[in-house]
């Protein structure tokens, strides 16, 4: 969701972008417009950035701000209020050293924050979530974050969801969030003599050491995300009984989709594409809709689906 889109939206930027600039020809300050907004846009801001607005000068083709100072945006009461509640929250300590977030703190004391986190009651998420706090895993979180960006090879040391010790060289691609479990891992490729090996999923929490190699890599990543991209979407079917399609859509916000709205109806179809290391997370967020909720492709991942309830059915069964 863009928060402050309607206050600082793409024509605020672009124009900003243009103001910042010197000695712009026409075509300049066209693709800084396409570049920020969308591409019929340059029709509207053209015709009146010099005639109508007066915010630039021409000479023998050459564009300049008549504006003394550079634009600058300033931070809204919203934004403040937005921050102050995003840095105190235990997972800004992972991204924002103390002293940042110390002095953001100081510079937002009169402000109310835009909301407390102790104000929301998560009743579907485990309680076993990752210590956002411990000093250990704020450190290993940082060496990962800075490798991603500088696409260094580290050695990490782990325990395994089976309680082995894993010790291998990692070129990091990219962190995961489960809201569901409160944890954050990292997506990785296992290195080998300047080769990927295999792919693997690290927990955060589970690092017990990790071992700057000083080695670089030059392996592009983006085809690694697209090769764990699933082969096929999830098909789902929600109806709209007790806030369904509102509900579903808040909580696969974050996912690739596709959806179609049947107003006679009123059932919301949807096709899911996923990160095939997350369909076990998948499928127990889909099934946690119950019957406002149906799988409807493809036909391994309802046999999955039914084989949980199964369990579950099950598991009650025999304790209840």
């Amino acid at each position: 969701m863009e928060l402050f889109s309607e206050i600082y939206s793409a024509y605020y930027n672009a124009v900003s972008k243009i103001l910042s600039a010197k000695n712009l020809l026409k075509k300049d300050m066209i693709k800084i417009i396409d570049k920020n907004t969308s591409s019929e846009s340059s029709l509207y801001i053209m015709s009146r950035i010099k005639d109508e607005w007066l915010l630039v000068s021409e000479s023998d083709g050459i564009y300049n701000s008549r504006l003394k100072n550079t634009p600058s945006m300033p931070l809204t009461l919203l934004e403040k209020r937005w921050i102050k509640s995003i840095i105190s929250d235990s997972r800004a300590k992972l991204f924002l050293d103390e002293e940042s977030i110390s002095r953001l703190s100081d510079c937002l004391k009169d402000i109310k924050p835009l909301f407390n986190h102790d104000s929301f009651l998560f009743f579907d998420r485990f309680s076993d979530g990752d210590d956002f706090s411990n000093p250990d895993y704020i450190r290993f979180f940082r060496i990962i974050h800075k490798a991603i960006i500088n696409h260094e090879i580290l050695n990490i040391s782990f325990i395994s969801s089976k309680n082995n010790r894993i010790n291998h060289n990692f070129l990091p691609v990219k962190f995961e969030y489960s809201p569901k479990n409160n944890k954050f891992r990292v997506q990785a490729l296992i290195i080998s003599g300047g080769k990927i090996k295999d792919t693997g999923i690290i927990n955060i929490s589970r690092i017990t050491n990790i071992r700057n190699t000083g080695k670089y890599s030059e392996i592009k990543t983006d085809n690694i995300n697209k090769s764990l991209r699933c082969s096929e979407p999830i098909k789902v079917e929600v109806s709209s009984e007790r806030n369904g399609v509102e509900r579903f859509m808040m909580e696969f916000a974050e996912y690739e989709k596709i959806t179609e709205f049947n107003e006679q109806t009123r059932i919301c179809s949807a096709s899911i594409w996923y990160n095939k290391t997350d369909e076990t997370e998948l499928l127990i967020r889909l099934l946690s809709f119950g019957t406002v909720l149906e799988i409807k492709s493809p036909e391994y991942f309802r046999n999955l689906a039914r084989e949980r309830i199964e369990k579950q059915c099950k598991f009650f069964t025999e304790n209840y």
